[in-house]
């Protein structure tokens, strides 16, 4: 587990690195529905799920995150427009269609 209280970061702000891709994919459809063929693909360290006091963070104050850089990041400050990890990974295609930009380090989590 990762906790945000790092030098610069929101203090009480906690994210979990550690949950494997399964359990991300269960914590999006609840309790008593099943999941199955779940893959990911991206970075080490891309994911996790985060529970946040200040909701104002992200918006809402608990769910998973899918990181084109470091998932422990997203409590910030991100002060900088260069403030990433780059994982070296292919972007996504759909995404880079819909935005004429190129995209990188895809963060893609599938499952049924």
């Amino acid at each position: 587990m990762v906790l945000s209280a790092l030098v610069g970061a929101n203090p009480n702000e906690v994210i979990d690195t550690t949950l494997p891709p399964t359990d991300l994919a269960q914590s999006l459809v609840g309790d008593g529905v099943s999941v199955s063929n779940v893959t990911f693909t991206g970075g080490a360290g891309t994911t996790g799920s985060f529970n946040f006091t200040d909701p104002t963070v992200v918006g809402f104050s608990q769910g998973i995150i899918l990181s084109s850089g470091s998932a422990k990041d997203v409590v910030g400050p991100n002060t900088q427009d260069w403030f990433s990890v780059d994982h070296g990974l292919p972007g996504d295609a759909n995404l880079t269609e819909l935005s004429t930009y190129q995209t990188f380090d895809a963060a893609v989590l599938e499952f049924d």
